[in-house]
């Protein structure tokens, strides 16, 4: 709502009438011979009067409330946007800015001949609008790579190459962030190109924050952003620009039964010293596109299954830190395909060339961290073996999709920096555990009743969930909440079927379900609890149908 009143219609009725009778008295009081109970004095003078004093009342109203934070935490809609800055500039807040949406795009190219994209050209997905950030230039494998923006063309197979550009939105907001796979059209299509899809979801696009917004970074102004209590790193992060919308931190330290690093000694106490980040810094997961070479192992075999050729790839700490799955395995040409069988994933973790390693001795305490490393083998049924594929020697690459939270490297690395790193204790930053949410309902309805937007209530479902945070339980009224305001008279919201898949970070997994509230089990030993596990879904997960129930009325 704006600061001053700019339509009648704005106006509370109640007061203005009551403010008519007030000065209907005042005025009979001074003047009795005066006929003020109606006529043209009563209906125009009066009634205006009393019109444009309410205004005024509230227009100053709007201005108290927004220079209260009292009133503006009661009411953020209320409020200014410009007064709510003052006002929570005191406390060390800034609003934030809207973002660009930027990331990756896999360049295919018909020869392996230098191939240009000019910074100059405009991509068009999904209706979004986007610009290579410079020009960027695929060079042909095994010359040499002079320039910032030269990229190495990659053999892919079928006589094609690729390479990755880095492109951003033109507008900013979040209608730009756009999925993994997603093809780009080129406004002149640039010489050898093939195609260009993107490698990773887009999530960087930020919309201007609400007030109600805002108001979620006051409990972190004040707070000194340094490496100490939980407020403190909450605050040290967020107040970093390339992390300030970060969802949700959760710090476990010494003295939570999450906390198993501390314990690495003779004996199986706590000693302290050890403190682990479980960040969500996403409303969902992102999938994200790596290009890797893979290592011809042998030929398919009836224990395979499938047949076909075996190859192994590795993906190091660098390809998505902290990822939480290897979702498919394809051909760089055809991501959309349904992948190759995946035969064994080998879990590790690499300290190599670390200033600073932490304190980890387990697989599972490395597991969503960005020290993670796999080895993979799996079962490519296209290429079938031939006298050419020789073991340990042939190479082909594979377009890898893996799906985690971004940022945890930058995380860890930020807090591993010299000037930052905390001198007292080793801090590991892991990606927060998922528990992926499948929802089902029906939206029950009278008949000749038009169903809902059901797009807009699966964004609005996946939005709620995402606040949710590390609380623990996801209720149903969380989900019908977010429903109500997409639903007409006559409309009503089944039984909601929540069904929770856990991966825990020894690798196994646990499944929940319920259909009032799923509730995240304490298992802390396994470092899977309220403190580590966060709600995640997509707009995917969620299965909305409709129900015409005869005699129904909502």
């Amino acid at each position: 709502m704006a600061l001053t009143v700019t339509n009648i219609d704005e106006l509370n009725v109640e007061h203005v009438v009551a403010l008519q009778k007030v000065f209907t008295q005042l005025i009979q009081e001074k003047h009795p011979n005066i006929e003020v109970s109606r006529g043209v004095f009563h209906d125009l003078v009066l009634y205006f009067s009393s019109v444009l004093h309410v205004s005024v009342q509230e227009n100053i109203s709007r201005v108290m409330r927004s220079g209260s934070l009292l009133d503006i935490i009661a009411d953020p809609t209320l409020a200014d946007p410009l007064l709510v800055d003052k006002v929570l500039s005191n406390y060390n807040v800034t609003r934030g800015d809207s973002a660009y949406s930027t990331g990756s795009v896999v360049v295919i190219a018909n020869q392996n001949l230098i191939t240009s994209v000019s910074n100059g050209i405009t991509l068009t997905a999904a209706g979004a609008l986007f610009r290579p950030t410079m020009a960027f230039t695929g060079v042909p494998a095994g010359q040499p790579i002079t320039a910032v923006g030269e990229r190495e063309l990659l053999a892919i197979g079928n006589d094609l190459y690729a390479f990755t550009i880095d492109v951003i939105a033109v507008e900013q907001g979040t209608y730009s962030n756009i999925k993994q796979g997603t093809k780009l059209i080129p406004n002149a299509p640039p010489a050898n190109v093939n195609d260009m899809y993107a490698a990773i979801d887009f999530v960087s696009g930020v919309n201007e924050p609400t007030n109600a917004e805002y108001l979620t970074k006051l409990s972190n102004g004040l707070v000194a952003k340094t490496i100490g209590g939980r407020k403190a790193f909450v605050a040290a992060i967020k107040a970093q620009p390339a992390f300030s919308a970060t969802r949700h931190i959760s710090v476990v330290g010494y003295g939570d039964a999450e906390q198993n690093r501390d314990q690495h000694t003779l004996f199986p106490v706590s000693g302290g010293g050890r403190v682990d980040l479980y960040v969500q810094t996403s409303p969902t997961a992102q999938v994200k596109n790596v290009i890797v070479q893979a290592t011809y192992i042998r030929p398919a075999d009836a224990l395979d299954i499938l047949l076909g050729s075996v190859w192994q790839l590795s993906l190091s700490r660098n390809d998505m830190p902290g990822f939480y799955a290897l979702n498919k395995i394809t051909n760089v040409v055809d991501t959309a395909n349904g992948g190759y069988a995946v035969l064994s994933q080998n879990r590790g973790y690499n300290f190599a060339d670390i200033e600073y390693a932490p304190d980890i001795k387990t697989l599972d305490e490395s597991e969503y961290t960005r020290y993670k490393t796999v080895v993979c083998q799996f079962v490519d049924t296209d290429e079938l073996p031939t006298v050419a594929l020789i073991p340990g020697q042939s190479k082909k690459y594979y377009s890898v999709a893996l799906s985690g939270m971004p940022n945890i490297g930058e995380i860890q690395d930020f807090l591993s920096s010299p000037d930052i790193r905390c001198q007292l204790a080793d801090v590991v930053v892991k990606a927060a555990v998922p528990c992926f949410v499948a929802i089902d309902f029906k939206i029950l309805k009278t008949a000749n009743n038009p169903d809902p937007d059901f797009a807009a209530i699966r964004q609005a479902i996946v939005t709620a969930i995402a606040s949710v945070g590390f609380a623990g339980q996801l209720h149903a009224s969380t989900i019908s909440g977010a429903v109500q305001p997409y639903l007409s008279r006559g409309q009503a919201i089944s039984r909601i079927d929540m069904f929770g898949k856990i991966i825990r970070p020894d690798g196994e997994t646990k499944y929940v379900r319920d259909y009032s509230v799923l509730v995240i089990p304490n298992d802390p030993a396994r470092m899977t609890s309220p403190k580590t596990v966060v709600f995640l879904t997509t707009v995917d997960a969620i299965s909305i149908g409709s129900e015409v129930i005869v005699g129904f009325n909502a």
